[in-house]
């Protein structure tokens, strides 16, 4: 039995064969303490909910971990181009820049917003850790 087919069959406590919100939820959660309902809600959307939109198939579930392995991969990598000095952390001048690569223009108080709102620990200074975070809510 593979990792992933171990933590579904652990996870799936109703035994349907079928993860719902609140199991996927619990089963991520046992691994990060800091994942949100919306990452769920995202994990969700990157599965093809053949199953119904309220539960995932081992199958779905499967193909939701890898979509979400690139997604964080995709998203670690945008870090790491604007991680411009290779501290391992984004500065301000440098989160700015990321943002504003997305093709929006952000004026100051909406920029001190996100950027307070992803600064979790209050250094100013967004760690990779705070970046995935907020990436996933």
């Amino acid at each position: 039995m593979s990792v992933w087919q171990a933590l579904f069959k652990a996870a799936d406590q109703d035994h349907s064969g079928f993860l719902d919100k609140a199991e996927l939820f619990r089963l991520i959660k046992s691994a990060n303490d800091n994942v949100s309902e919306g990452f769920v809600e995202k994990f969700f959307h990157f599965t093809s909910h053949s199953s119904g939109p309220h539960k995932i198939s081992f199958e779905e579930f499967v193909e939701g971990m890898k979509h979400m392995e690139e997604f964080l991969t995709q998203m670690t990598a945008f870090f790491h181009k604007f991680d411009i000095n290779k501290n391992g952390c984004l500065e301000k001048s440098e989160f700015r820049k990321a943002l504003e690569f997305t093709g929006r223009k952000y004026d100051d108080k909406e920029f001190e917003t996100i950027f307070q709102k992803t600064d979790a620990n209050k250094n100013g200074q967004i760690s990779l850790e705070e970046f995935l975070k907020t990436m996933l809510q």
